[in-house]
């Protein structure tokens, strides 16, 4: 497990870090419940969970270690779904989406991709806020065979026309409990224009 931030995130591996923490804690508490039936298809894995549920784990997690940040803030009439603070200045920006399914053919399908190209042209356009303060952090399920290889492949992918990958992080995989043959990971991008 990642160690504990101790200021507010200025880096995609600080970011990374405390998505992973909250996405993980979760999984394995979910785990520890076990699975009853009838049982909302959101609660079996972080894999299902709708994407505010995602902010609200992120939260949680941020308050665990103390790491100031603001939720939904809007910045130049645009709202960013966080803003990681250090000192009332904002550190770090950060659009949330997840979790997508992008293995099988789900890999391939171009409407999985448009919503996460959506968020990294909402960061790029921000204006008056530096470029080395933006970053998209995806929650991606996956096959368990993938590689970071293929993760890094596909994002760039997902990415392409919207500028150079300039800082890039993955996690190590959170195996989903319903199904040994996919896991869920972490990838926080930067982009450069």
């Amino acid at each position: 497990m990642p160690t504990l931030l101790s200021s507010a995130p200025r880096d995609a591996s600080l970011i990374r870090d405390l998505l992973y923490s909250a996405l993980k804690r979760e999984e394995d508490e979910i785990h520890q419940l076990g699975a009853r039936e009838p049982i909302a298809h959101f609660l079996r894995s972080v894999a299902d969970v709708p994407e505010h549920v995602v902010h609200h784990l992120l939260r949680k997690e941020a308050l665990r270690q103390d790491i100031p940040i603001e939720y939904e803030k809007e910045i130049n009439g645009c709202v960013v779904d966080f803003c990681f603070t250090e000192d009332g200045v904002d550190a770090a920006l950060c659009e949330i989406k997840g979790a997508w399914n992008i293995s099988g053919r789900a890999r391939k399908q171009r409407k999985v991709k448009e919503p996460l190209r959506r968020d990294l042209q909402k960061l790029l356009e921000l204006p008056d806020i530096a470029p080395s303060k933006r970053y998209c952090a995806w929650i991606l399920t996956t096959e368990a065979k993938s590689t970071p290889e293929d993760i890094r492949d596909w994002v760039k992918d997902a990415a392409a026309g919207h500028g150079e990958l300039c800082e890039y992080e993955v996690a190590e995989p959170i195996m989903v409990n319903w199904n040994p043959d996919k896991c869920v990971r972490v990838v926080v991008l930067r982009l450069r224009r």
